[in-house]
């Protein structure tokens, strides 16, 4: 593995949740399997520059999770504490969004970006141009690089049988 190569785990998995009682927040414990030794290593080197990116599938749903510590590892897996709430309550399954980070559920990933590998605003743009790169129709750069992809249109609402019985 290369040291000054971008990186990404593989999606990490829910193992704790559990929902503060004086908040909307909800603390997570997200967990990454490493896949090699070299891995395992070269992780190791890195935790204090590792990112964390949340699944889009939550983040379309008005759910924001964000890293609360630095990871640590143990053994062959990248433990990473995170907190979860709300940023939308306007969302169909606003209501819904504390049971929908159950122990198991597929949160997001783990990534790696040295500075010596990062595109410049030029880089991105000819990359753009010889069709090395694609965006969606809906996205637009600004003057200054910056990438913005428009939200989906199209809005979900889960029915009634995925979540238990609620008590009132």
């Amino acid at each position: 593995m290369d040291n000054d190569a971008f990186w990404i785990s593989d999606d990490g998995i829910i193992t704790t949740a559990k929902v503060r009682s004086d908040s909307d927040i909800v603390d997570l414990t997200i967990t990454f399997k490493l896949r090699s030794e070299a891995e395992i290593e070269i992780t190791r080197g890195r935790l204090k520059k590792i990112q964390f990116s949340e699944r889009s599938s939550l983040a379309r749903i008005g759910l924001e999770i964000i890293a609360s510590r630095r990871p640590r590892i143990n053994r062959d897996r990248l433990i990473l504490q995170c907190e979860a709430f709300l940023y939308d309550r306007s969302f169909p399954c606003a209501p819904y969004y504390k049971e929908l980070l159950r122990i198991g559920t597929p949160a997001g990933r783990v990534f790696y970006a040295p500075e010596s590998q990062k595109l410049s605003s030029d880089d991105i743009w000819r990359a753009l141009e010889t069709n090395l790169i694609k965006l969606p129709e809906t996205t637009s750069i600004d003057r200054f690089g910056r990438v913005f992809l428009t939200p989906h249109k199209v809005r979900y609402t889960l029915p009634q049988s995925v979540f238990p019985a609620r008590s009132p």
